[in-house]
């Protein structure tokens, strides 16, 4: 008996590709040209060097407020920053009336009221508050990415990757993805999608993920987006074969400097891979 055949595409955008609004522009282009299977998913990191600058958020917040209360206003401070950057490069991609403005800024007034709220106790060094903070650079782009291809006619759907991504342990930073979990997690979130014209397209924040008894959020490490795409890829081909297909899976990564097969500080002559065969 032949199995029906199905092409499926994971692909990841790194902070280098998505630094500033020109580059969020030529998005539309590339994802159609690139995301042509019958199911595409769309791994996106935090904008430019946003990890960076929260990272700094949660050092003036978390380890320098203990000695000095100052430092707590300085984290909100970093954190208006951030969003005034974020807002800035909405308003060159979207229509002023357009709801992602109150998205963007509900998740950063969240985090500042908390800081500020605890702002006058002693705090203490929690890294489950790190990737709290941290995950918000990645929540924010996917949205942002996931409105503007809609906006340009690229219909998706942005799925919540704490409810899908699960990790073992009590490990916040660095975090294990849970597999058995996640793929349970992952088909149960596809069968729930309908998909207007029978192509699923999907925007997924990369990099964050959420422990699989508590749901409260854990991160994969540095380049975790990369961790999330290719996780993703390979629950994905099981799924498909389990249902009787015959999968095709190309795992692509877009960034600033694209991907090389070996590493360039290492070997000169390394080359730029822009996609990476699945087996």
């Amino acid at each position: 008996m032949i199995q029906p055949k199905i092409e499926i595409t994971s692909s990841k955008f790194g902070g280098g590709s998505l630094v500033n609004y020109h580059a969020i522009e030529r998005l539309p282009a590339i994802v159609n040209a690139e995301a042509n299977g019958m199911i595409n998913f769309v791994f996106v990191s935090a904008i430019g060097k946003t990890t960076n600058f929260l990272e700094e958020v949660w050092r003036y917040y978390y380890w320098l407020s203990e000695t000095n209360q100052a430092n707590a206003k300085e984290a909100v401070r970093h954190l208006d920053a951030i969003k005034d950057f974020h807002l800035e490069i909405c308003r060159n991609l979207f229509p002023k009336e357009h709801d992602i403005f109150k998205k963007v800024e509900n998740k950063f007034n969240v985090v500042s009221k908390t800081l500020q709220a605890n702002n006058m106790r002693l705090v203490q060094y929690e890294p489950r508050d790190y990737s709290w903070i941290v995950s918000k650079g990645e929540v924010v782009s996917s949205m942002i990415v996931s409105d503007y291809l809609k906006l340009k006619g690229y219909d998706n759907f942005l799925l919540n990757a704490k409810e899908i991504v699960k990790t073992h342990g009590t490990i916040y930073r660095n975090a294990e993805i849970d597999l058995v979990t996640t793929k349970c997690c992952l088909l149960n979130n596809l069968r729930s999608l309908n998909p207007p014209n029978g192509q699923l397209n999907v925007v997924m924040a990369g990099f964050i993920a959420s422990r699989a008894q508590t749901c409260q959020t854990v991160t994969l490490g540095r380049e975790g987006s990369d961790i999330s795409a290719s996780v993703i890829a390979r629950l994905l081909s099981e799924i498909a074969g389990e249902a009787g297909m015959s999968p095709t899976i190309k795992l692509k990564f877009f960034k600033e400097h694209a991907y090389h097969e070996t590493d360039p500080a290492v070997d000169s002559k390394a080359f730029h891979m822009k996609e990476v065969s699945f087996d």
